[in-house]
């Protein structure tokens, strides 16, 4: 073999190892860690190779500004909704994990820009809990679907709204721009199958709740970096 494909064998099995050390720090934060999101910005880094700020914040004029051109929806910083991870019904508290769907779950908040990245999740809440309720022990200020109250700093749909009248084009804009974190979910469950609910995750609920987390910074990865 010559001496240039011997560095390439031993460039390339040193990459493999740095990225199999890589994925199993990802899996123990998984294990050992209550909130991956709590983790200090140099093992983020480490870990994911991107910081958070780069993932899931930005600037609130530009997402106003994407949601305007995209959308025709002003003054919007955030599109919001929930949606189950089935899970195994845990040993602790199960009926506050059984959903009115019928099966055991995360109820899971996510708020996404104009872009389909995520903002911003919440994966604590067990599959019983109501989507206004999570959104009660909310801070955040942003668009939602008629499963919401309406707020002045949360905005609904009217429902019944009259064609050619100024609630009817309203509530289109409204749609349209509510219909960004739609598309944001399905990408995110399309990208990472555990979460879809074709197969129940067989984990306890903070582990549960640790995968959502690492599939949405991984979500936002591929997001910035324009991948499939």
């Amino acid at each position: 073999m010559l001496p240039v494909n011997i560095l390439r064998v031993l460039h390339i099995d040193e990459l493999e190892r740095r990225e199999n050390i890589r994925l199993q720090n990802i899996e123990r934060i998984m294990r050992d860690t209550a909130d991956t999101f709590s983790l200090r910005d140099d093992q983020f880094m480490d870990t994911f190779r991107l910081t958070k700020d780069m993932l899931m914040s930005g600037s609130d004029n530009a997402i106003k500004r994407g949601f305007m051109q995209t959308c025709q929806f002003p003054g919007t910083i955030g599109a919001i909704d929930c949606t189950h991870v089935a899970m195994i019904a845990p040993t602790f508290e199960e009926h506050n994990y059984l959903n009115r769907k019928g099966f055991h779950s995360k109820n899971v908040q996510i708020i996404s820009d104009y872009g389909l990245r995520i903002l911003n999740v919440n994966a604590v809440n067990a599959g019983a809990t109501h989507d206004s309720f999570i959104w009660r022990n909310s801070e955040t200020k942003t668009v939602g679907d008629s499963g919401y109250p309406q707020q002045c700093w949360l905005m609904t749909p009217i429902v019944d709204a009259i064609a050619g009248t100024p609630e009817f084009a309203y509530t289109r804009a409204q749609i349209r721009a509510r219909n960004c974190v739609e598309r944001c979910i399905g990408a995110l469950k399309s990208q990472f199958r555990c979460i879809m609910g074709e197969r129940k995750l067989r984990y306890k609920p903070r582990k549960v709740g640790n995968i959502i987390n690492v599939c949405v910074i991984l979500h936002n990865v591929c997001v910035a970096g324009h991948l499939d």
